[in-house]
């Protein structure tokens, strides 16, 4: 609710798909289409219901196990090829009125958009609400310059789309934008047969990335590639347990509670930790993975605003597990607590210079010197070969 004005979410969702099979069932990270709007629908400050309209009993399965409604299945006669959304829409609205349910506004969600967050659903119903209620549509910024588009009007002509000379730069030529499909936003007052959601008034911009419409296999795949960066970057969040370890006892007692460790960074540092992990037998009962700060990876930067940077594939490890920093500047340690607890890790360990002079006597490297002979001398004590370097 928004202003004391009843939000209801429609989520269309036929079972029939040409393109691809079950389109509304697709996974998209393990997920299907439609079970990524319902959740985000779902978590939405403002929407009061979520209803998915649907002819498939196998969709309307799962559009309850993820938590909407599904009053009815839609009639066979308004769900078929030809069929439009905007029949669906009023069928529905009226078969709610008449079981006492009533709204003020509707948001049109399509499951094909699975790309469109909470986030983004909540700040296109506080512009719809900032203009007066206007009706509001999702757009995004169309890379094709329309001044190059054509119609082909036969086999030796074409015809302009827009009626200006197509001789510009691109950095030159205006910002035009698409109706990309993801948030339609209305009054129910004036919703009817007539209604073209695609015409509506106030534009809500959205980023490529959310706005990827799924139709075939290739839409299908690009999906994938900008749900997992999201995933990484922004969409993972918890909150991980800060440990700054002092002693050997510590380090022992955690890591004996992890299958999985991460140590960033490598480098001499991580190498000795590596060994000591090793030297205690603890490598091989757990599984670990070790980050290299200074080139494992060649064509990613090292350093971001002064801080080693982790590569988004290594990340996807991060989750669930516990991250060891070994050890860590201080003018680093807020800035990577915020960055790891953003990515999902259950247990962030940094390793106190006291512990990690502890670690270095043990391995009979002294004053911070790793030579030759005793990395030889501690991989062979830990049962390394020197290949394994």
């Amino acid at each position: 609710m928004f202003d004391n004005n009843k939000i209801l979410a429609f989520i269309p969702a036929r079972g029939g798909s040409k393109g691809l099979k079950d389109k509304n069932i697709h996974p998209i990270g393990g997920k299907p289409l439609v079970g990524h709007t319902i959740e985000a629908a779902l978590a939405s400050k403002y929407i009061d219901d979520v209803v998915v309209s649907t002819d498939s009993e196998k969709i309307a399965d799962v559009a309850k196990k993820f938590g909407a409604e599904v009053p009815f299945l839609r009639p066979a006669e308004i769900a078929g090829d030809t069929s439009k959304t905007i029949d669906a829409i009023v069928y529905t609205l009226q078969k709610l009125k008449e079981s006492g349910k009533v709204y003020d506004d509707f948001i049109l969600l399509q499951p094909t958009s699975p790309l469109r967050t909470t986030d983004i659903l909540d700040a296109a119903i506080e512009k719809y609400f900032k203009f007066d209620r206007k009706s509001l549509v999702s757009v995004s910024k169309v890379k094709d310059l329309p001044v190059l588009v054509r119609t082909v009007v036969g086999e030796d002509k074409m015809e302009k789309l827009l009626n200006q000379n197509s001789t510009v730069r691109r950095q030159d030529a205006a910002d035009y934008y698409k109706v990309n499909g993801a948030i339609y936003i209305n009054k129910i007052a004036d919703i009817n047969q007539q209604t073209s959601f695609n015409d509506n008034e106030v534009p809500f911009i959205m980023a490529a990335e959310n706005s990827i419409d799924i139709d075939d296999y290739s839409d299908v795949e690009i999906a994938k590639y900008w749900y997992n960066r999201m995933k990484l970057t922004t969409q993972v969040k918890s909150e991980a347990e800060i440990s700054h370890i002092k002693t050997i006892e510590q380090l022992l007692e955690i890591i004996r509670s992890y299958r999985e460790i991460l140590i960033y960074p490598l480098g001499n540092e991580g190498n000795r930790f590596l060994d000591y992990l090793k030297y205690k037998n603890l490598i091989g009962k757990i599984s670990c993975i070790a980050v290299e700060s200074a080139g494992i990876f060649n064509n990613i930067p090292q350093f971001q605003n002064g801080l080693p940077k982790m590569p988004l594939e290594l990340l996807t490890h991060m989750k669930d597990s516990a991250v060891f920093l070994v050890p860590v500047p201080k003018v680093w340690v807020q800035r990577v607590e915020n960055i790891l607890q953003k990515f999902g890790c259950k247990k962030v360990v940094f390793v106190d210079e006291e512990l990690h002079q502890q670690i270095q006597k043990e391995l009979k490297i002294f004053g911070g010197v790793w030579s030759e002979k005793n990395l030889r001398f501690v991989r062979r004590k830990a049962g390394w070969a020197d290949a394994d370097l």
